[in-house]
C-alpha cells in the first residue's frame, strides 16, 4: 500500500483523498468509529473554501498540492472549525 499523497506534484488534492480512503481508511480491521472520523473530515476538506487569486474564494480541493501555501492550511482550519 502506498501512503497518503504519493501520488507525486502536481497532483489535485481529491485524487489523494480519494487514494487515502481507499488505502487507509478502508483497511480491514479498521473500527467504525474511526473510519467514520476520517470519512467525515475527507468530507469537511472536499467542501471548504479557501482564499483565491484577486480577493476570489477557492475549493481547497481545486488547488494543486504543489500550489498549497501556509495560509490555505490555515484557512481550512479555521473553515472547519466555524462547520
Amino acid at each position: 500500500m502506498r501512503p497518503c499523497g504519493d501520488r507525486g506534484l502536481p497532483a489535485i488534492i481529491t485524487s489523494d483523498l480519494d487514494d487515502c480512503e481507499k488505502g487507509h481508511v478502508d483497511q480491514p480491521g479498521r473500527r467504525l468509529r474511526g473510519a467514520g472520523e476520517m470519512r467525515l473530515h475527507g468530507k469537511r476538506v472536499r467542501r471548504a473554501l479557501v482564499p483565491g487569486p484577486r480577493g476570489t474564494t477557492v475549493a481547497f480541493v481545486s488547488k494543486p498540492i504543489d500550489e498549497v501555501k501556509t495560509a490555505d492550511i490555515e484557512a481550512l482550519r479555521a473553515w472547519c472549525r466555524q462547520e
